[in-house]
């Protein structure tokens, strides 16, 4: 089920009666089916990861904490990858003042389906290790989600800001990058409790997407100012 709006007549300056559009369902297809799934995908590369470790050498140790870490890491690049990817196909963002809502708002539903999807693979994922016995972390129930959703709230929010600020999407994409080597190498080495690391890069992702939507806001009232 979707939100559905009156769509608006741009030019008379009201909004046509009778006519709706599903934005839920129209913003899902401007994300694109890769994008969306994508994190199932990564999951599912994980799983098999996960299946051919099972029949290697090495300890249980070994492969279980190995396959955190791939979930750690593969899961939250893609997320942020995948915002980047969602955001970035409006190249005209002139197009979006003839819509009901704001630009803000489009920015955060796409974001929004992004990080939903990422949520259920993480789920599966993660509970598919569990089942198997390959979960080597502190974690073992629901804030197990912490996990791969942490570092994944913060690289969102790093290609949303960037999306908006270089309006590339490849430039957005190598800022995502450069945002999780970042979290390696400084935030995971001074925040190694794993509850408090977790909580860092989600209050930091969190505030990264608001300072996103805000600039979006704001370069769409600019707009408008110039059209008026």
């Amino acid at each position: 089920m979707g939100i559905r709006l009156t769509l608006n007549r741009f030019q008379l300056a009201r909004y046509i009666p009778g006519v709706n559009v599903d934005l839920i369902g129209a913003e899902a297809r401007r994300c694109g089916l890769i994008t969306l799934t994508s994190p199932l995908i990564a999951g599912g590369l994980i799983f098999v990861a996960a299946w051919l470790a099972a029949g290697s050498e090495g300890t249980p140790e070994m492969v279980g904490s190995g396959l955190v870490r791939l979930v750690a890491n593969v899961l939250p690049v893609t997320a942020g990858l995948a915002v980047v990817t969602a955001l970035a196909r409006e190249r005209m963002i002139e197009l979006q003042l003839s819509l009901p809502v704001s630009f803000a708002t489009t920015l955060a539903r796409r974001a929004g389906l992004v990080l939903a999807a990422v949520t259920a693979a993480s789920a599966v994922t993660v509970a598919g290790l569990m089942a198997r016995g390959q979960w080597l972390h502190p974690a073992h129930d629901v804030t197990a989600l912490l996990v791969p959703l942490g570092p994944a709230i913060f690289l969102a929010g790093t290609g949303a800001c960037a999306v908006i600020l270089v309006r590339s999407g490849a430039g957005a994409a190598a800022a995502v990058v450069v945002a999780w080597l970042m979290q390696l190498a400084v935030v995971d080495r001074l925040a190694q409790d794993w509850v408090v690391n977790r909580g860092l890069l989600v209050v930091f992702g969190a505030a990264a997407l608001a300072l996103a939507c805000r600039m979006a806001a704001d370069g769409e009232l600019a707009l408008k100012g110039v059209q008026a």
